[in-house]
């Protein structure tokens, strides 16, 4: 999003910056994501096989974290040292989902696990001794 990032920092509490979500990681994470799928089509596309795979690439654009753990590659969809592209397709979808997924999971937690030790006490302080404004200012800053 442009203009975006530099919103982001204008926005930044110096001394929690630590503990914001980390979108620079995000977005490196998708970019590496679209880096993949463009290289899965021209690997299908320089095939000599329609629809077929080299299980060899298949394996090398996945990365050597999902070559032992992926066992879909050496059974289901395997056809000898080739895989079927469709089917890798969505292997490779399913494989992207839960890695965003854990990722997000995993920065939103460490972030709420900050705010609610941080603001929620300063919050609560500020709402006991009947500063609701200050209050509310807190929350949507």
């Amino acid at each position: 999003m442009p203009g975006y990032e530099e919103y982001h920092q204008q926005c930044l509490e110096p001394t929690w910056s630590s503990h914001y979500i980390s979108y620079t990681t995000i977005k490196q994470t998708l970019s590496s994501f679209r880096s993949r799928r463009r290289r899965f089509t021209q690997l299908v596309d320089s095939s000599d096989l329609s629809g077929y795979l080299a299980l060899e690439d298949y394996q090398q654009l996945l990365g050597a974290s999902y070559i032992n753990n992926d066992e879909d590659a050496s059974s289901y969809f395997q056809y000898g040292n080739y895989v079927d592209a469709d089917d890798a397709l969505q292997r490779l979808y399913i494989i992207e989902r839960k890695e965003f997924s854990s990722l997000l999971e995993q920065q939103i937690s460490d972030a709420a696990i900050f705010y609610e030790g941080t603001l929620v006490p300063r919050v609560r302080g500020l709402i006991d001794g009947g500063k609701f404004e200050e209050a509310a200012e807190q929350l949507l800053e």
